[in-house]
């Protein structure tokens, strides 16, 4: 990634936050408290913090097509240390949109190469390693839409979005999800594909993770509660199209709340081998490179994943009770500090 010249002392301050060994309690502190408000919230301090993040520890994902339906295709390029940009493919065309293509020059280069024509940018939500790469975008690709939320500031948004609203993409219908609490303004995408209408495709950003659920940056237990509770309200057999590769730590963390839960067990098991971390395996005999864990399904994740699941006695046993949203709350706590 080429690194803007006046971001050099930015990126020395970011290397030694993300690099060098600190206390437990200071590392909590710098990944829930004012470092990443602070990330979060300049656009310089986001892109020096996203270059030293790659830099340690590459994305080393294939990108390549992850599923197909009705006469639609969705790809995955992997971006940073841990992202996902989508592209959704109308096959007939060629044309495609993309969702949160943060390095655009990479995602540009994967469409070019598959003949494929961006016509729209889908955002989720306004942090750099989303929607960074929105304005490039626009200068590469300038006849592309850019939609995003409604209410907050998305870079070269061309199309204001709120919940409920609707538009097409061939025959494919788009509904807007809004999701406050990661972001104030987050939104998801709900795709339903004409002639594969029993398998909606949900790309959730950073709301909904495999086994996790986005850190509370603009809201609360409550928003967020009731954003697992609407979520897994859809179809069982929705995919879930999430925005990072969590999984294995999700996961970890959702075994230490259930830690029967064979559904998480097993899937646990099934995404260590795919990202190439089977414990006690030799290393030449893991899987490389690393494959992908997404998508899931809402079906999956009402059944592992703790965040979808305050409800449950198990789970409220966990955190010691409380009513589903402080059950949220209480583990929204306990994973910043795990």
């Amino acid at each position: 990634m080429r690194i803007p010249k006046n971001c050099y002392k930015v990126l020395s301050t970011a290397f030694l936050v993300s690099f060098v060994p600190v206390s437990p309690k200071l590392t909590y502190q710098r990944q829930s408290g004012v470092m990443f408000n602070a990330i979060a919230s300049n656009h310089l301090v986001q892109k020096a913090f996203f270059a030293v993040q790659t830099m340690i520890s590459p994305n080393e994902t294939q990108p390549g097509q992850l599923w197909s339906g009705g006469g639609v295709e969705v790809h995955q390029v992997p971006l940073f240390k841990d992202n996902y940009c989508y592209v959704i493919v109308h096959t007939h065309t060629k044309q495609c949109m993309v969702v949160d293509p943060a390095e655009p020059q990479k995602v540009l280069a994967y469409c070019t190469a598959n003949g494929y024509t961006i016509m729209r940018v889908l955002t989720t939500h306004k942090h750099w390693d989303h929607a960074g790469g929105n304005e490039e975008m626009k200068q590469l690709v300038p006849e592309c839409e850019v939609f995003g939320g409604a209410t907050e500031s998305v870079p070269a948004c061309t199309h204001s979005v709120g919940d409920g609203d609707v538009f097409m993409f061939h025959d494919t219908q788009v509904k807007v999800m809004t999701t406050p609490c990661h972001t104030s303004g987050h939104v998801l995408y709900l795709l339903n594909v004409k002639g594969n209408e029993e398998t909606p495709l949900l790309f959730t950003g950073d709301t909904l993770f495999i086994g996790g659920c986005g850190r509370f940056f603009e809201g609360n237990a409550e928003q967020m509660y009731g954003n697992m509770k609407r979520i897994g309200e859809l179809s069982k057999e929705t995919l879930v199209f999430c925005g990072h590769e969590y999984s294995t730590s999700n996961l970890k963390f959702a075994l230490a709340v259930e830690p029967d839960n064979k559904m998480c067990q097993e899937k646990m098991t099934w995404c260590q081998a795919r990202r190439g971390e089977t414990p006690n395996v030799p290393k030449e005999q893991q899987q490389s490179p690393p494959l992908p864990t997404v998508p899931s399904t809402v079906g999956d994740e009402l059944a592992y994943n703790p965040f979808m699941r305050c409800t449950q006695e198990s789970v409220q046993k966990a955190v010691g009770g409380g009513s589903p949203v402080e059950v949220m709350h209480k583990l929204r706590e306990w994973k910043n500090k795990f």
